[in-house]
């Protein structure tokens, strides 16, 4: 067989996998008892440069990520070398399909779902790092509005993480008056929150410095997206609405 048969072969497998994961299970054990998910993630990438828009692959990267999920943390390098492959995967296929919803839905739940099994430094590392990749890449892909969508997901995540703060904060405050009347154990519980808050605190700084270390001074046209301004006052976090300037070269 030829490199075009073997092509055509392997892509016609890789179609249907959804269908055979789920419904075969003696399919699901060989993979598991091989443990070979590694050569089965490069087979199935091999599919996506033929089909790059092919929810079934997805779907099987998926399940393999999670199937195999306690590998991953428990190997905090082969975690961050299968991370670091997936995005630049996902943005191969959002480079040979535009507006690829599959690829950038992939993307999102591998950021803001499968990575929350991991520390939250390593979640907020890859969000920020993230953040910039696709910043560049979108001033090559100007019309892509999927890319776009998926940087939103990014921000309702901060959203999110804001107003889950504002809940505990106000818990917080409840707490402080009644230790407060009580006169006891205050400088413990300061202590406790002040740690409680510092990785938060310290992922909308990090954001911050990204959004204020831009460089658009040199374009001729930006995109006006919204986001959120954040600032870090004690103990509690307060996000504003406001508008960031997104350099994008037309």
């Amino acid at each position: 067989m030829d490199k075009e048969e073997i092509g055509s072969l392997c892509e016609r497998i890789l179609l249907d996998l959804d269908n055979i994961f789920r419904k075969d299970i003696k399919m699901r054990k060989i993979l598991i008892r091989s443990k070979e998910y590694l050569a089965d993630l490069e087979f199935s990438e091999l599919v996506l440069e033929r089909k790059p828009k092919c929810a079934s692959v997805f779907n099987y990267r998926e399940w393999i990520f999670n199937y195999f999920r306690q590998s991953f943390l428990t190997d905090p390098e082969l975690a961050e070398n299968l991370v670091a492959n997936e995005l630049r995967v996902t943005l191969k296929a959002s480079d040979k399909y535009p507006r690829n919803y599959y690829a950038w839905s992939h993307r999102s739940w591998l950021l803001l779902i499968f990575l929350k099994n991991f520390s939250f430094e390593f979640l907020i590392d890859k969000i920020i790092e993230d953040l910039r990749t696709t910043t560049e890449w979108l001033q090559k892909h100007i019309s892509d509005y999927s890319c776009f969508q998926y940087r939103q997901h990014l921000f309702n995540f901060v959203h999110s993480l804001h107003n889950r703060n504002n809940r505990i904060n106000h818990r917080n405050n409840v707490n402080h008056k009644t230790i407060n009347n009580h006169n006891d154990g205050q400088c413990d519980f300061e202590s406790s929150n002040t740690a409680k808050f510092s990785s938060e605190n310290d992922f909308l700084k990090s954001l911050d410095r990204f959004a204020s270390n831009t460089n658009h001074k040199n374009s001729s046209n930006h995109f006006l997206m919204s986001s959120f301004c954040w600032t870090a006052c004690g103990n509690s976090i307060q996000i504003k609405n406001v508008y960031i300037y997104i350099a994008v070269i037309y």
